[in-house]
Formats: structure tokens, C-alpha cells, sequence
């Protein structure tokens, strides 16, 4: 009892003191060392705090309460003027007092665990576990006669508001946390439990108890800090889900100190990390807090503390709330000068832009992020993603050659520079490596596959260039010295039909990207619904566009001829053969028309149809008959059951007409068509919708025919 005598030992001035007095001056000058920044005034006001404790402990020396605050005062200060021996005895004293008192079996478990003794560290910790035993999930670990013990003192511990309610005012709660938190932290690090395991939760309800038995004495502001102190306090101690009733507490509470505000609802953002909460939340509470931030007077203090949630928050993806999530990007950027939080926030808009597919926003933003950090590699392999897509090569090319200087070793890299170099070269065959990079950039996510195709494909465009100007002069030969000028073309084309076709390796790079574009074109239903023959001339004709759109191949005319037997491999091939069925199950099996130059006499339709030399002038006027109902109108009502009228087949004879004459047998009897002429050509066929209408005749006579 030494220690606890000389702690009595006090001036003549306190004698003269009340009880209530020595209280409210003791919390008054606790609150003075917590407020002053000179180090020999805190010392003043905890040695002021002290005395009248101290003096206070003589005249109720049976009240708890006031024997742990002497021993908390005389551990919490600076360990010049510590005293651990005071400290402890005083929370034995305590503890003698009211042995159920949990707070202080904490503090004093702490005390001893600091002095080394583990085992007495133990025993005061499983009494502090006392407040509830139900749904602990240690309780099994603890020996029966502890756990019966400890069960029948919770009666007594639920009466401990009561014993110290008098003394409990605004500004004990900080020191009761505190002790609390302290007393929890170094036992859970320093034994490795499980945070689960130890019941923080219960803790903090009983001091929530306490707190709302003061009422209206306490006022909103206060509250706040307290409920706000407790989420922290419980964050820190690795128990972040349970912080966050804390905050929400805390949130309810009203206060005009914009500091804490701010710091409320940037807890409030952070805590979604722990929790099942919304991002739309998460996201919320922080644009809340940057309202406050921005009104603080010390602005540039709190930027970094900020921020650090807003970064954290960046690196996930933003879900259905992107507006919300752009929002406080935006906000942040405004707040950062020219470092890496710059790179990092604009860089994350710019990936959850590019997630839906909104490239032109999402490169705003990642310019952006170049300028704080041009050196950034993730930042520049999204720019070169959108530029890729968009096929700007040289743009690409700029942004991987950064990417190598920083990283010599990125494989991506690596693969694609060699490729662009080839694109930027504008003496090479640009319309097919541009037609081959458009392939590489579907096939982004299997870029070593997609690479490996390209090469392919190059060799082969090389080759295929040189065979086809080669064939070229050898049909000009052919065609000035025979007279069916049409059939010489007609072989020149299947010359180079076998020339795609042949070697295994070959077909799969240059027909995948003809392919390719064509279900672009025409969309992947329609060009499913051609005759295999006429996907083969689309495919063969593609080819050639983007390997002839060089100086080695002026001449378009081979490729047109190619377009050109699409529509009539489509005629021959599924349409004319469901009006044919149409003819047979009606009885006109002889011929429709007499004319001479339309059906040869005796010619069934069966005939006709079959017949490969079936010229496009003849379906052209079989058409333009069919609509004027020529002879009789069985044709035209089967047409008109389908779902199409007179005008519309009289349109599609002049489309017809305008194939033949400009695109077929003019271009190959002239050998002067231009590649204007035939991007003229393949606007009529996919734009202007040709082959889709010939498409949808097809099926719609077939529907007929089956019903």
C-alpha cells in the first residue's frame, strides 16, 4: 500500500474541495493536456489531473471508478513521467472494488502482458470476456469451471452502469475507449487470435449502454465523435464490419464541425471494403466528404488521407454506377497536381470506359493519365488498345514503342511494334495489312495466335500479288484473240479461285478475313443464309479486294466479275429453283412464255433453270414478266404469298441490270474498271442491301413451298 499512499499526498488548496468539485476539476484538466500542444503544459494539466484524482480517491476511496482513472492517468501519459507500478496497483485496487468490472480487467490484462507476465495477462483477459458468453465461438476452448464462472458473474456485470453512472460525463468516454482498444490490440497481435474470436462487439454495446443512459447531457456533437471514435477504434483493432453501425450511429448525429463531417463519411466510403455494402454507397460517402474537403481551411492536410480511399476505391470495377464513380474521379483529379495519383485515378476511369465499350471518353481520361505519367505501362497499353481498334496504326505504333522503352521485355509489346512498322511502311500492300490488323484487333485477347496468322497471311498476300498480275497478262493475251470474251474471264476467275484455294495453310489466313468482314458487312444471319457456292465467290472476292488494292493490280475487273457471280449463284442456286416447285406443283411444266429468246422450244422449266448458261438477261426479263403478269399471273401471286409485290421485283430487274451491264459483262469486256467503280459495287450489294434482298426472297419463297 506504499504506492497507494503516496498517491494520496496532496496540497492544503484540495483539502477544502468537494467530491463533485475534485471530479469536474480533474476532467478539466485532462481535457487541457489533450488540447494543448507545448509539451510543459501537458505536463502541468496531467499533474493537475492527478492531484485532484488523487484527493479524490480519499474522500470515496471505495469508488472504482476513480481508482481506474488514477491508474489509466498514470499509463496513458508520455513514458518520461509514466508510472506502470502506480498504474497497476491502482487497477488492482479498482478490481478489488468491482472484480466484474471488464474495462479494467483489460487495462490491467494489457499492463501485465507489457510487464511480461503472459499468464497473468490471460487470467485478467478471460475475465474481461465476461460481459456475454452467448455465440462465442472461444468459449470451448476455455476450462468448464472458467466458463461456469464466468456465466454466473454476468448478472453482476450488467449492474456496472449503474455503480459509476455518477461520474460518467462527456469526456470520460474518450479514455474508456481508449483503454478498451489498447487493452484488446497488443493481445490479439501478440498471441495471433483470431480477430472473430474475441467478442469486440460485446465491449463496445455495454459502453453504448452507458452512453445512452446520459441522454440529452450529451450533446449531438459529442455523441458523434463517440459513436465516430468507436468505428475507428474498431478498425484499427482488425474488426472493420464492426465498425460500420458505429458510423452509421455517428451519421444519425448532427455536427458543424466540417472536419469531422469529413472524416465521418470518408470512414463511411472506406468501410465498403469490409462489408456487403453497395459500391453505389461507397461512392456517395466519399463525393460527401469531398463537399467538406473542399470547404476546410487546411485543405492540402487532408488531400492525401482522402485520397488513399478514393485510389483504393479505383482499382474496382464501378458495376451499374459509373456516372456516380466518374463523378468522384473527376472531383479527385480536380484535387491532385501532376504525380502518380493523377495517372492512377484517371487512369482507372479510363479502363471501366473502355469495359462498355465507350473508347472515345475513356481516351480522354487516359491522356490525361499520360500527362501526369508518360512512363505509366498500363496507361499506354489502353491507348493503344483504342487506337488499335480504331485502326490508327502509327498512333498504336507511338504508344508500344514507349511501352519497350520502359519495358524492353512486354511481350505484347514485342509482338505487335514489328507488325505496325510493316502497317506504317506506306510502301508495302497497306490495304491488306490494314484488312489483317482489323482481324488482330477481334483476336486482342489470343494475341500470340493472332500474330502468328497475321505472318501467315503477309507471305501469302506477297505471293498471291505477284501470281495475280502474272494471270492478268496471260488473260490479255487470251482475250484479244478470243471471241467470247466473257468466257475467257470466266476462266481467268476460276484460275484464281484454285490459286486462293490451294495450300492448307494458306485458305484458313486469308478466307477467316474475308470472312471476317463479310459477317461485318452483311451481319453473321445473312451471309449464313447464301448458297455455299455464293459464300465461296463473296470469300474469293474479298480476298482479292484488299491483295488488289495495290500498284501491282489496276485493273478491277477480275474482282467485280468475282462480285458479280455471288447474285448469280444466288438466283440459279435458291431462287429460281422455289419458282420452278411453284410451276411444278401448279401444272405448268411446259413452257410459261413462247418468246424464243426467253425459253427454247420443248424446254421444260426444270430444263431451263438447271442450265448453267442461264444468261442474267433472261432472269432479268423473267422478273420484269413476272411483274407485269406476261402470260399469266401464277408467278406473281406465289411471289405476292411470300410477301413481295410487282414493284418490288420490278426494282430488283434494275438492280439486276445494272450488275450485268457495269459490273459484269462491262468489266469484263473492258478491263477498265477502276477501284472506285467497284467500291461503287459493293455499296450496292451491302449498303444499298442487294444480296440481303436477294436473301430474303430466297427464304420467304422457301416458307411458301413448305407450308
Amino acid at each position: 500500500m506504499n504506492l497507494l499512499v503516496s498517491m494520496t499526498s496532496t496540497d492544503d488548496k484540495s483539502e477544502t474541495l468537494t467530491l463533485q468539485q475534485l471530479i469536474d476539476l480533474f476532467l478539466t484538466y485532462v481535457t487541457q493536456a489533450d488540447e494543448v500542444d507545448n509539451w510543459d503544459d501537458v505536463k502541468s494539466a496531467i499533474e493537475s489531473a492527478l492531484r485532484y484524482i488523487t484527493r479524490a480517491s480519499e474522500i470515496a476511496p471505495e469508488d472504482p471508478w476513480i481508482w481506474f482513472q488514477i491508474g489509466w492517468l498514470n499509463y496513458s501519459i508520455r513514458p518520461e513521467i509514466q508510472n506502470t507500478e502506480i498504474a497497476q496497483s491502482a487497477f488492482e485496487r479498482a478490481l478489488a472494488l468491482d472484480p466484474e468490472n471488464s474495462i479494467v480487467h483489460l487495462a490491467t490484462a494489457f499492463l501485465s502482458q507489457q510487464a511480461g507476465r503472459a499468464e497473468i495477462a490471460e487470467m485478467y483477459l478471460a475475465h474481461g470476456r465476461s460481459i456475454s458468453m452467448e455465440g462465442i465461438e472461444w468459449k470451448q476452448d476455455l476450462p468448464a469451471a472458467a466458463v461456469a464462472q464466468i456465466e454466473v458473474s454476468i448478472a453482476k456485470t450488467r449492474n456496472l452502469a449503474d455503480q459509476i453512472q455518477q461520474h460518467l460525463v462527456a469526456s470520460h468516454w474518450k479514455e474508456l475507449l481508449q483503454t478498451v482498444f489498447w487493452g484488446l490490440r497488443p493481445h490479439v497481435i501478440s498471441t495471433g487470435i483470431e480477430v472473430s474470436w474475441l467478442p469486440v462487439g460485446l465491449y463496445v454495446d455495454e459502453l453504448l449502454l452507458r452512453l445512452e443512459k446520459l441522454g440529452p447531457t450529451v450533446p449531438d456533437s459529442d455523441r458523434l465523435n463517440f459513436y465516430h471514435a468507436i468505428g475507428v477504434e474498431l478498425e484499427n483493432a482488425y474488426a472493420e464490419p464492426l465498425g460500420l453501425p458505429w458510423y452509421e450511429r455517428a451519421l444519425q448525429c448532427e455536427s458543424d464541425d466540417l472536419t469531422d463531417m469529413f472524416l465521418l463519411h470518408t470512414h463511411l466510403g472506406r468501410d465498403i471494403r469490409y462489408t456487403d455494402r453497395s459500391r453505389r454507397e461507397s461512392v456517395a460517402h466519399l463525393l460527401r466528404a469531398y463537399e467538406y474537403l473542399t470547404q476546410l481551411p487546411h485543405l492540402d492536410q487532408w488531400i492525401d488521407y482522402w485520397m488513399g480511399d478514393v485510389i483504393a476505391l479505383a482499382d474496382w470495377d464501378s458495376g451499374d454506377d459509373l456516372p456516380l464513380f466518374l463523378e468522384l474521379i473527376d472531383g479527385a483529379l480536380g484535387l491532385v497536381s501532376f504525380n502518380q495519383y493523377g495517372a492512377v485515378l484517371a487512369g482507372a476511369a479510363g479502363d471501366a470506359l473502355i469495359k462498355r465499350d465507350r473508347l472515345k471518353e475513356a481516351e480522354r481520361y487516359l491522356v490525361q493519365a499520360r500527362q501526369w505519367d508518360p512512363r505509366r505501362i498500363s496507361v499506354l497499353h489502353s491507348l493503344a488498345f483504342i487506337t488499335l481498334e480504331g485502326r490508327r496504326w502509327s498512333e498504336a505504333l507511338e504508344y508500344l514503342r514507349e511501352v519497350l522503352k520502359n519495358d524492353p521485355n512486354d511481350e505484347d509489346a514485342q509482338r505487335w511494334v514489328p507488325l505496325l512498322e510493316i502497317a506504317a511502311d506506306k510502301t508495302t500492300y497497306n490495304a491488306s495489312v490494314d484488312s489483317m490488323l482489323g482481324l488482330m484487333t477481334r483476336e486482342f485477347g489470343e494475341l500470340r495466335s493472332a500474330q502468328d496468322l497475321m505472318m501467315e497471311e503477309l507471305t501469302f498476300h506477297r505471293s498471291l500479288i505477284e501470281r495475280v498480275g502474272d494471270l492478268q497478262h496471260q488473260a490479255e493475251y487470251v482475250i484479244r484473240r478470243e471471241p467470247n470474251v466473257e468466257h475467257a474471264y470466266d476462266d481467268l476467275i476460276q484460275q484464281l479461285h484454285a490459286l486462293v484455294q490451294e495450300g492448307a495453310k494458306i485458305q484458313p489466313a486469308a478466307w477467316r478475313t474475308a470472312y471476317n468482314q463479310l459477317v461485318v458487312d452483311l451481319g453473321e444471319s445473312v451471309y449464313a443464309r447464301l448458297h455455299p457456292d455464293s459464300q465461296h465467290f463473296l470469300q474469293t472476292a474479298e480476298v482479292f479486294l484488299r491483295s488488289g488494292q495495290d500498284t501491282h493490280l489496276t485493273d478491277a475487273a477480275p474482282v467485280s466479275v468475282e462480285y458479280a457471280k455471288v447474285i448469280e449463284s444466288e438466283l440459279k442456286s435458291q431462287i429460281l429453283p422455289e419458282m420452278g416447285i411453284c410451276l411444278d406443283t401448279q401444272g405448268f411444266k411446259g413452257r410459261l412464255f413462247a418468246d424464243d429468246e426467253l425459253v427454247l422450244r420443248g424446254e421444260t422449266w426444270k430444263a431451263l433453270l438447271g442450265n448453267p448458261r442461264l444468261k442474267m438477261f433472261t432472269i432479268e426479263e423473267l422478273f420484269r414478266r413476272t411483274a407485269a403478269r406476261d402470260k399469266n399471273g401464277v408467278i406473281l401471286s406465289y411471289v405476292q404469298q411470300a410477301g413481295f409485290d410487282a414493284e418490288w421485283l420490278d426494282s430488283l430487274a434494275d438492280d439486276l441490270e445494272t450488275v450485268r451491264v457495269t459490273y459484269r459483262n462491262g468489266a469484263a469486256h473492258t478491263k477498265r474498271l477502276g477501284w472506285d467503280d467497284l467500291a461503287k459495287f459493293r455499296l450496292l450489294l451491302f449498303k444499298g442491301g442487294l444480296i440481303k434482298r436477294l436473301v430474303e426472297l430466297g427464304t420467304a419463297l422457301e416458307s411458301v413451298n413448305r407450308r
